[in-house]
């Protein structure tokens, strides 16, 4: 994409042109392309050298205007991989944080696998519920201790 910035003139707009009688026109009378004498150009069928010339082009009728190659080299700027820290949305080593963040249940599990979930809390029930299905005995709450009185603080 950023190279597209340093390639404007790789294309040519014609604008106005969207019909390849109008392409044929352009190319005989306005574009400076066809040097022959004026009284022969009347002679020559501006759709069939439009055809012709689209053809040769590989260029492209738009709601703009006539496109086509200009003939220039693409100037690649930039290879993937290679894309300045300035043009970079997300650093390399964190690039799926932000899609992960969006489908994450929770955020503390962003660890590059998309919508992972915790391993399941086992229940509270389950632990309480004796494996036997023998209730414990209750303990017996400790014995007050005799040597302490009702009055006695702690300091």
């Amino acid at each position: 994409m950023i190279d597209y910035t340093f390639n404007t003139d790789y294309y040519v707009l014609t604008p106005g042109v969207s019909s390849a009688e109008e392409l044929g026109r352009y190319c005989l009378y306005e574009s400076g392309e066809i040097d022959m004498p004026e009284e022969w150009k009347s002679g020559v069928d501006a759709a069939a050298l439009g055809r012709h010339i689209y053809g040769l082009e590989n260029g492209a009728f738009t709601s703009h205007g006539y496109l086509n190659l200009s003939g220039d080299e693409w100037e690649v700027r930039y290879r993937a991989g290679e894309i300045p820290a300035e043009y970079m949305i997300f650093k390399p080593e964190n690039y799926l944080a932000a899609a992960e963040m969006s489908a994450e249940g929770n955020y503390n599990m962003i660890d590059g696998i998309i919508n992972n979930e915790p391993p399941p809390k086992p229940s509270i029930l389950a632990q309480l519920t004796p494996q036997t299905g023998d209730a414990p005995e209750p303990e017996s709450p400790a014995a007050p201790d005799k040597d302490r009185r009702k009055d006695d603080t702690e300091l």
